[in-house]
């Protein structure tokens, strides 16, 4: 009977592993890796990265390790690399997950607008872009020159068509 539990523990050690869940070091050290891939214009490989981020199985315990403004930080990157590459809906998603994941956080807000604005449905993204800017300030100095520095929520280099949104949010602001 105890050689039958010690096998059973050895071949469940070994076959079956459920999979690893996502820590906190993990999950940034992978976001930081999105990130530079991002920058040097590798967008599948980013893309990839951050997939695999928050595609962890969330549901085991350990996975409570990583807060929901982490979450919220790999939506936003997310939804940014899906706006390069005009999939608006796609962002929009994100960007919706991320606010849903932590409601204060204002890049989600910010990206929000950038995406409404993109997509034609103007009095949402004006909408998205005050409540931005009343959390953030500094979003209402953006003019299509300068951009958010590197903080979480923001990738660099900027979006184009991103940058030239934000110029005309502002522009537009009352």
């Amino acid at each position: 009977l105890i050689a039958a539990a010690l096998s059973w523990r050895i071949r469940r050690r070994l076959v079956g592993k459920k999979p690893r869940a996502a820590d906190k070091a993990d999950t940034l050290s992978r976001r930081r890796s999105g990130a530079e891939r991002f920058a040097s214009g590798d967008l599948k490989g980013a893309l990839a990265i951050y997939n695999q981020s928050l595609n962890l199985d969330v549901t085991n315990t350990a996975a409570r390790a990583v807060p929901h403004r982490v979450h919220a930080i790999l939506y936003t990157e997310r939804g940014q690399i899906h706006f390069a590459q005009r999939q608006y809906q796609l962002a929009l998603r994100d960007f919706e997950s991320a606010h849903a994941a932590n409601p204060s956080f204002h890049a989600a807000m910010a990206w929000l607008a950038i995406t409404h604005y993109a997509m034609r449905n103007l009095d949402a993204a004006r909408d998205w872009w005050r409540r931005a800017v009343e959390l953030e300030p500094r979003y209402a100095e953006l003019d299509g020159l300068r951009w958010m520095s590197r903080q979480p929520g923001w990738l660099l280099p900027p979006v184009v068509e991103a940058q030239a949104i934000t110029a005309l949010l502002n522009a537009r602001r009352v």
